[in-house]
């Protein structure tokens, strides 16, 4: 691995396997890679190397959502209540893939289910119910023996 820290950002633009290098770190420790590396390289190079040096190796895992919220929705309320327990409440930015799940799944009526999974832009397919076809055994009949004609 590169040791990002003698580079400056410029240095690491102008250069093709430091710029592939910075990415894949920003990427494994950070999360997500900024929409304009180019134009964050200043702060994005500052902050991932706070982040290398405060978790010491720790690398973080790239999650994949199965749930997406609406860009007009991160920053809106989201509340629900499992039954029997107390009522969650978070932004849509804050909206991991477990939350999303149970959001949709306790709302009141299957009119409320319809109008969360509108909320979101990225839905999990459901996948289809498959029936289990057990093979069809044949019984074998014994086979007459055969007489000496």
């Amino acid at each position: 691995m590169i040791d990002l820290s003698k580079h400056t950002a410029s240095s690491i633009l102008k250069d093709k396997v430091l710029l592939d290098a910075y990415k894949l770190q920003y990427e494994q420790y950070i999360g997500e890679l900024p929409d304009c590396v180019p134009c964050k390289m200043n702060n994005g190079l500052s902050k991932l190397l706070r982040v290398i040096k405060s978790k010491k190796g720790k690398k973080m895992t790239k999650k994949a959502n199965k749930y997406k919220v609406k860009k007009s929705k991160l920053n809106a309320y989201f509340s629900y209540r499992e039954k029997g327990k107390r009522t969650v409440h978070l932004f849509g930015k804050n909206m991991s893939d477990e939350h999303a799940e149970k959001y949709i799944k306790f709302g009141v009526n299957p009119k409320t289910e319809k109008e969360r999974k509108e909320l979101f832009e990225v839905l999990p397919l459901e996948e289809p119910k498959v029936e289990e076809k057990k093979p069809k055994v044949e019984e074998k009949k014994p086979k007459a023996d055969k007489k000496a004609k």
